[in-house]
C-alpha cells in the first residue's frame, strides 16, 4: 500500500511499500528507511523504501517482455513483464 508522500525536485511523489507491491508481507507503517529507490513509472515518479541495493540499471520500456504463462507467482498480477539485464 501507500506509505505516504514526499516532495522531490518540485514534485509530489508517492511512497509505496515495495513488499506489498510484490505480494510479500508488508513492512508496515512507521518503519524508518534511510534509503529510497526512486523511479519514474509511466512518467509518474514513485519512491520505495529499501534497506540495500545490489546496483541500479536503466531499463528501456521496449526491452520488457511478457512473463511466460507457466510462471505462477503472487507478483504476476502486479508485474508488467521481465527484462534481461546484462
Amino acid at each position: 500500500g501507500l506509505l505516504g508522500i514526499t516532495h522531490w525536485r518540485g514534485e509530489v511523489v508517492s511512497v509505496v511499500d515495495l513488499a506489498w507491491a510484490l505480494g510479500m508481507e508488508s513492512v508496515g507503517e512507521g518503519v524508518e528507511s534511510p534509503r529510497w529507490l526512486l523511479a519514474s513509472i509511466g512518467g509518474v515518479p514513485q519512491a520505495w523504501p529499501i534497506d540495500r541495493t545490489q546496483g541500479i540499471v536503466r531499463i528501456e520500456p521496449e526491452s520488457i517482455r511478457p512473463l511466460a504463462d507457466w510462471v505462477d507467482s503472487p507478483i504476476n498480477s502486479r508485474t508488467r513483464g521481465i527484462a534481461d539485464v546484462q
